[in-house]
């Protein structure tokens, strides 16, 4: 099999990161990206948004109704860090490993 050229190799062009939350005590329980490749075309935000609520809630066996979403960017992720969601200001925080909400 031949190896592909190196402009045959697709690159990414956009990319969209959600973190799904329990919607009360803000614990993240799951995490959706999209990635778009080089000169195609992204669906609106809010398409993506309804997609990864709609496969958060299949994976993890919760109602939807009872998640939020949050977009974010890749900066915003540390790896090996652990994260929730502070529910009333939709912001992410850091937290301690093993740390829940109260």
């Amino acid at each position: 099999m031949a190896k592909p050229e190196s402009s045959d190799v697709p690159t990414v062009g956009e990319t969209f990161t959600f973190l799904i939350y329990d919607a009360r005590s803000g614990d993240i329980v799951h995490g959706h990206k999209e990635l778009v490749l080089t000169g195609g075309d992204a669906p609106a935000e809010d398409e993506l948004r309804k997609r990864a609520m709609e496969i958060a809630a299949q994976v993890t066996d919760r109602d939807a109704d009872g998640l939020g979403i949050l977009s974010v960017s890749d900066d915003e992720l540390e790896v090996g860090a652990s994260y929730r969601v502070d529910v009333e200001r939709a912001r992410l925080e850091k937290t301690s490993p093993g740390q829940r909400a109260d």
